[in-house]
């Protein structure tokens, strides 16, 4: 590109405007990056809160389900002449049922462990002899002990995420921070380094104006931009010869 075009394309208000374009969109991309960044912390956060409803749904759980073992240990008493009527577990066993039934939201696994209750749950309804006591009482049981083990699983879960959480936390933090680091460094050293250099060219026109004043005009001033103060040396330049001309008729 030659021509008034690339004198335009060169000049200081130009340039102004490309770096500030240049600026904007590494503040935009920097953006861009760091909020995909952030989307795992979200994806960490989300998944910590849902686990954490799952850790309270099971705690009520396994609570409603160690009460109703110990009813049914309680009513099938082998000191107990006769174990008392199912009726009096109606309550609790509902409760463990409704709790049991909330988990499956979590994992549908849960429902094998409502079904198993409930099985023999009916049974000792229809039939409430010993053996259908001690069925029940092994099914609360089993319930109990897989309700301890999904616990202890939650938890080495919840370490886990937490600890993913962090990580990605401390990343976004440090990478935050390096893009600071790197856009002020690289931005900083290029707005020193173009004032540094204008500042040198203006003093140099200033100093070769002096010496035309002085008289002294011998030397045309070097020119290396193709900017608005190089034209302003192109012309101190033409006005130097122009001098020069002026004295040589006179």
């Amino acid at each position: 590109m030659t021509g008034p075009a690339w004198r335009v394309f060169k000049s200081l208000r130009s340039r102004g405007l490309m770096a500030t374009l240049a600026l904007l969109a590494y503040i935009a991309l920097a953006g861009l990056y760091i909020a995909g960044e952030r989307e795992r912390i979200y994806d960490s956060v989300g998944a910590l809160s849902d686990l954490s409803r799952h850790e309270k749904a099971l705690a009520l759980a396994e609570a409603a389900v160690s009460g109703a073992l110990l009813e049914v240990n309680e009513a099938s008493n082998a000191a107990l002449a006769q174990p008392l009527p199912p009726t009096d577990l109606r309550l609790s066993m509902e409760a463990a049922a409704r709790l049991i039934a909330a988990l499956e939201e979590f994992d549908p696994g849960y429902a094998r462990l409502q079904r198993s209750i409930a099985r023999s749950w009916e049974a000792l309804q229809a039939a409430p002899v010993r053996a259908s006591w001690i069925e029940l009482r092994e099914a609360l049981g089993r319930a109990t002990s897989e309700l301890e083990i999904r616990r202890a699983r939650l938890a080495e879960q919840r370490d886990a995420l937490t600890t993913t959480y962090q990580r990605a936390y401390d990343a976004v933090t440090v990478e935050t921070l390096l893009l600071s680091i790197v856009g002020l460094a690289a931005f900083g050293s290029m707005a020193a380094w173009f004032f540094a250099r204008l500042a040198r060219d203006i003093g140099r026109l200033e100093s070769h104006a002096r010496q035309i004043v002085a008289g002294r005009r011998g030397v045309a001033l070097e020119v290396t931009r193709e900017d608005e103060l190089g034209g302003l040396m192109h012309a101190v330049n033409r006005m130097s010869v122009d001098l020069d001309e002026r004295e040589r008729r006179i």
